[in-house]
């Protein structure tokens, strides 16, 4: 009979509850190690994730590996029956959907990809921006770019044909259609140039779908080789994939995108200029423009200091380098320069940092504008107040021209230069007297100073003037009606006032009076005075204004700024090609102390010229391989157009100058003849009676081939020029002693062919001035040169065809190009320009006369803008091109084997063996931790040491101890 003994009953649990715990870890360490076996043999087989993959491999990869332990963890437990087909059937459940997911996307990415048997074509894009001119291993992106579209193109077949792009602001197709011949394309690639700038993705892409069209294979791919700067690809921080999807709508089969990402370089060191601005647009010779250089560190490493920071205007220093301390990455510092004109035409600016870095195409920026020599404004006064100081133009008119200063006496060496001349050419009216003016054009800007209103036709014409480009600008006073304002509307039924005058807001004690807002100056012509610091304007007290009341939903409406009240303080609409901006108090000392202030006046200028369409220069341009440079010898109008003279109309044209060597322009007219006696008068407006020439300009018909004899005579000297030929220089001396010629005037005898040929006449006046030019014909009769003078552009009748110029570059030799005449404009191709700076185009002398408002020094000046966005090296992410992937046919790859794989019908994609290599290092580091942990806890191989005692031991001490573990003593048991 089987009898239980207690010891042998807790033997027998421990042996069981042991035996539970090494199943479990046993459980755990094969889990692990056919976790690890699965893992190897993952990395092995080299897999990978297609582009736009429909099964996430953060998912499918864990599903194979948590399927294996399973199986191994069933085949531990093959003895517990419920255990066993949980696991196995768990585990090849897993294994199945992991192995059928795999199948699948490899189905739909093989669809995806594959390609027929027929021919492919494939557009070639290089990146072209600034940041591919960054060396990573001591060579180029743009130089690695093109020995990929090398290698791309000899794995093409025999059938296959490529096209070349070059991308970049503007693409430009080296090869602009897929040709078959290897030579071909291999000499496209090699002509591929860096345009600098960005590169615009979406354009890119377009010129890519559009040179494939022209192929006749039905595979299509576009390859774009780049380094995946961000800038281009971007729009707010996003890449927009819908949109640049919509460039293939409309295509079938639609073209597959494959990009190469090139490498970037692992430090990137880089100083550049953010930003050059100026503080303001319309530029005079009245006073100095502020000019703001940032300089900011873009790269990941502190570039130490002092950096010198240069500012260069026409190309000379404008005062000293200015030092920059130490700047950090992201740390960024402005310098101001404060440069003044003296002329008005074109003007270079050019910002440089010197400083040694990855990238120097950033190191400098330049612009290129054009300065006013006069702004003329019509200032309307609405108040008839016989006290000055009470009219509406009493604080405007001072503001707008000041009285000149009176001339310094004393010695010549120590009179001081005169002070600048005014850029507003200021003309005042009465608002009784403005029906009387027929037109506005001669003006830029129109001032209402407290106009009550004004007669029909006026406010019809003066409507026009807005919509056609002129400045309008409106302060209302107490006089004015609400009704005229509210109610003024152009002939199409658009109102001109920016906003409805509402009540007036009046209020008769200064302590509760309004204060303008000046954190809501939004308008750029309030920039001078929304600076709390340097500014005034935010402690005008305004006693009494109009509540002006703009409609939100007019989109051409804009509240400029706003009172402490919250009521606007200014308003403004664009109508037509103008503006109209509408105050809500009168810009005089009623109502307000705003004239006291001492930002009243700039705050005027600002107001008036920023009404006003700024000067156009057309000099400047973004940065790539071609730009197209068009010159045109016409001034800038009064309201931003051309003031072109009309051509082929007798006369000449006359340009007169403030000084006696042509550089100071003040005028240009028509005139019949040359033939002039000034006396002591003034020969034009703003020309001085003493010092000043004259240029005359057309052309000249003989009435018949033959000799002509033409005659010349001016006070103080004259010269003439028929077809680019000086035929008279007449001197001071032959002015005095005509007599020993036999018409009185020096001669000159040329030969005419009876069709229209350039004269141009030149005369320095004097006191006394007179010029006077003849011409005898071939019959001895004089000829009538109001019938054979016309007007017209000299270099229109002697600019010979294809005529060859240079264009100097920032740095490296000149580039020639060939100027065409195109209209009334001369036409230039200019190559290579994608550093930034100031370019210069070398004019042939004799048209230099006719572009002085865009010349300096016979050159025409224009820029090459920077990309102060490819200074940041930021980079698109693989999430960026999975999430493209998932919108049309795109792959992102970034080895030439794959871009291989992927033009060739195979399907490309990132390889994980990396990841599968690291998880199984870490398998391996866990199961050893894990088997050491196993064996600590077994206590496998410990060496267990026992002791008997002896047999003389104490019996006593024995049972004293036995006695003290159930708390008793001898004594105790003794007496019971």
């Amino acid at each position: 009979r089987d009898i239980d003994w207690g010891a042998m009953q807790f033997l027998l649990g421990s042996v069981v509850s042991r035996n539970r715990r090494m199943l479990l870890e046993e459980v755990l360490l094969l889990a692990l190690r056919c976790m690890l076996l699965a893992l190897l043999a993952l990395a092995m087989a080299l897999p990978f994730v297609p582009p736009g993959s429909t099964v996430p491999w953060g998912l499918m990869l864990p599903a194979v590996l948590l399927g294996a332990a399973l199986l191994g963890a069933g085949t531990v437990l093959w003895d517990a029956r419920g255990w066993r087909w949980g696991l196995i059937a768990a585990g090849a459940l897993l294994l199945v959907l992991a192995v059928t997911a795999g199948l699948a996307e490899r189905w739909i990415q093989s669809h995806r990809w594959r390609t027929s048997g027929a021919g492919r074509d494939v557009a070639i894009v290089i990146d072209g921006s600034a940041s591919m001119l960054l060396e990573v291993d001591g060579k180029t992106n743009f130089d690695r770019a093109v020995e990929e579209a090398r290698t791309i193109a000899a794995a093409l077949g025999p059938g296959d044909g490529a096209s070349v792009i070059v991308a970049g602001l503007r693409p430009r197709p080296v090869l602009a259609s897929p040709v078959v011949s290897r030579k071909q394309v291999g000499g496209a690639i090699g002509r591929a140039r860096p345009t600098g700038g960005r590169m615009a993705v979406h354009e890119a892409l377009a010129t890519a779908a559009a040179t494939l069209e022209e192929g006749g294979n039905p595979n299509r791919t576009i390859v774009l080789i780049t380094d995946g700067q961000a800038a281009g690809w971007t729009s707010s921080g996003d890449v927009n994939w819908e949109l640049l999807a919509e460039t293939f709508q409309g295509e079938e089969p639609k073209p597959r995108l494959v990009v190469r990402v090139l490498p970037i370089p692992p430090t990137f060191r880089n100083v550049g200029i953010a930003e050059l601005r100026l503080s303001r647009d319309v530029i005079g010779p009245d006073r100095p423009v502020a000019v703001h250089v940032k300089v900011e560190n873009t790269g990941a490493e502190t570039v130490e200091g002092p950096l010198k920071v240069a500012l260069r205007v026409d190309g000379e220093p404008e005062g000293a380098a200015v030092p920059v301390a130490t700047l950090q990455p992201g740390a960024a510092e402005t310098i101001t320069f404060r440069p003044q004109f003296d002329r008005s035409g074109a003007h270079t600016i050019e910002a440089h940092v010197g400083v040694n870095d990855d990238l120097a195409s950033d190191n400098t920026a330049a612009r290129a504008i054009r300065t006013l020599h006069r702004l003329p404004v019509l200032l309307v006064d609405g108040n008839l107040s016989p006290r000055p100081l009470e009219r509406a133009s009493a604080y405007l008119r001072p503001a707008l021209a000041p009285l000149p200063l009176p001339e310094e006496t004393g010695p010549e060496s120590e009179r001081k230069a005169p002070p600048p001349a005014d850029l507003v050419d200021l003309t005042l009216y009465h608002a009784e007297h403005i029906d009387s003016i027929p037109d506005f054009s001669r003006w830029r800007v129109v001032i209402l100073a407290d106009v009550p209103r004004l007669p029909a036709k006026a406010s019809q014409r003066l409507a026009k003037f807005v919509a056609e480009g002129g400045g309008l600008l409106i302060a209302p006073g107490e006089n004015a009606l609400p009704d005229f304002y509210n109610g003024w509307k152009t002939l199409g039924g658009v109102p001109v006032a920016p906003g409805a005058i509402g009540k007036r807001w009046t209020e008769t004690a200064k302590e509760q009076a309004r204060h303008p807002a000046a954190s809501t100056f939004a308008h750029r012509g309030f920039g001078l005075v929304r600076d709390k610091v340097h500014s005034d304007i935010a402690s005008a007290g305004v006693t009494a204004y109009w509540r002006l009341e703009p409609n939100a939903a007019d989109r051409d409406v804009s509240v400029c700024g706003s009172f402490d009240s919250g009521d606007p303080f200014a308003v403004e609409r664009r109508l037509g090609e103008g503006r109209v901006l509408m105050t809500a108090v009168s810009l005089d000392a009623r109502g307000s102390d705003l004239p006291a202030l001492g930002t009243f006046a700039p705050f005027v200028h600002e107001l008036v010229t920023s009404l006003i369409r700024p000067p156009g220069g057309g000099l400047e341009f973004d940065p790539t391989d071609k730009i197209v440079l068009t010159l045109a010898d016409e001034e800038q109008g009064a309201r931003g157009k051309s003031d072109r003279l009309p051509l082929d109309v007798p006369g000449l044209r006359a340009d007169y100058f403030a000084d006696r060597h042509f550089g100071l322009h003040r005028s240009t007219a028509i005139d019949k003849t040359p033939n002039f006696g000034w006396g002591r008068n003034p020969p034009a407006p703003g020309v001085p009676i003493e010092g000043f020439s004259v240029r005359w300009t057309g052309s000249f018909t003989a009435p018949k081939p033959g000799e002509y004899t033409f005659g010349l005579r001016g006070h103080q000297g004259a010269r003439l020029w028929i077809d680019g030929k000086l035929l008279i220089e007449a001197t001071a001396k032959d002015a005095v002693n005509t007599k020993k010629y036999k018409d009185g005037h020096k001669p000159g005898t040329i030969r005419l062919t009876g069709e229209p040929q350039t004269i141009r006449v030149e005369y320095q006046g004097a006191h006394d001035s007179y010029i006077y030019l003849h011409c005898r014909g071939v019959d001895k009769k004089w000829v009538n040169l109001e019938k054979a003078l016309r007007v017209g552009k000299p270099w229109q009748y002697e600019f010979p065809p294809g005529t060859a110029v240079t264009v100097t570059p920032p740095s490296g030799p000149e580039v020639p190009v060939v100027l065409e005449p195109v209209g009334r404009a001369l036409r230039a191709r200019v190559p290579a320009t994608h550093r930034p700076g100031v370019y210069q185009l070398a004019l042939p002398e004799f048209i230099t006369d006719s572009f002085r408002q865009v010349a300096i020094g016979g050159k025409i000046p224009f820029v090459v803008r920077s990309s102060p966005e490819e200074s940041h090296l930021a980079t698109l992410s693989d999430a960026d091109f999975n999430r493209g992937a998932k919108v049309f046919p795109l792959a992102a790859v970034r080895s030439t084997e794959d871009v291989v794989r992927a033009i060739t019908g195979a399907v490309p994609g990132r390889r994980l063996w990396r990841y599968l290599a690291v998880a199984a290092l870490l398998a391996v580091l866990l199961e050893i931790a894990l088997t050491r942990w196993i064996a600590a806890q077994r206590r496998l191989g410990a060496t267990h040491r026992v002791e008997f005692t002896s047999a003389a031991t104490d019996g006593r001490s024995l049972r004293s101890k036995a006695l003290s573990g159930f708390g008793l003593s001898e004594q105790t048991t003794e007496g019971q």
